[in-house]
């Protein structure tokens, strides 16, 4: 495993690993996560390998993305109210002090016609975005989402510190960590659907 410090003069650096198909271990507002690629399967299986979860099929990687406006790229809302948009958008606000939400909803295969394969067997996608204003600075210059899943091993906590990182990690070849030093202890983000009736359903 490689270090770089989460520094606006690596950007670049992080942003050739990535795009070259290789995983990463990413600070957010909530732990330590994966992270990757999303049109790359193979930093997808690299991270699954990691984390014990190749013949896992039943749990699909978030979405991180830098702004309501991205997100719908990905995110097909067309069918939600007007108050469930409002309700996406006003979570989206990096500067809101509402609590890190993900949302379960359609992939927008009309935008994106890769989203059929990722996580085929879904047809929703989970997706956020950060409030971690470091964080939000690099996808505006990576200029795409990532995936995103905790840093750890499956059924283990999350990491929140840079030595434990480098404690279960260290090995493992063509991974970058990019080190931001300890984490708060955040709880994950809260997790909502809507359902057909447009009613929020939160599962976490």
């Amino acid at each position: 495993m490689r270090t770089l410090a989460f520094l606006p003069q690596h950007f670049a650096e992080i942003s050739k690993h990535l795009n070259s198909g290789l995983p990463i271990i990413l600070p957010t507002e909530t732990s330590y996560g994966f992270s990757g690629n999303i049109f790359s399967h193979t930093a997808i299986h690299a991270v699954k390998s990691i984390k014990n979860r190749n013949n896992d099929n039943n749990k699909a990687f978030l979405i991180l993305t830098d702004s309501f406006q991205t997100l719908q790229n990905f995110a097909d809302i067309s069918q939600l109210s007007d108050n469930n948009k409002e309700y996406i958008k006003q979570h989206s606000n990096i500067f809101s002090k509402n609590t890190p939400t993900t949302f379960i909803l359609k992939k927008n295969i009309k935008k994106h016609f890769f989203l059929k394969n990722y996580f085929p067997n879904f047809t929703e996608i989970g997706i956020r975005v950060p409030k971690y204003p470091p964080l939000i600075g690099f996808l505006q210059s990576h200029k795409n989402p990532l995936f995103s899943t905790s840093a750890n091993i499956s059924n283990h906590a999350p990491l929140y510190k840079s030595e434990d990182i480098q404690k279960y990690f260290n090995a493992i070849p063509n991974l970058l960590f990019v080190d931001a030093g300890d984490l708060e202890k955040n709880p994950p983000s809260s997790i909502i659907r809507f359902d057909r009736n447009g009613e929020k359903i939160i599962l976490r």
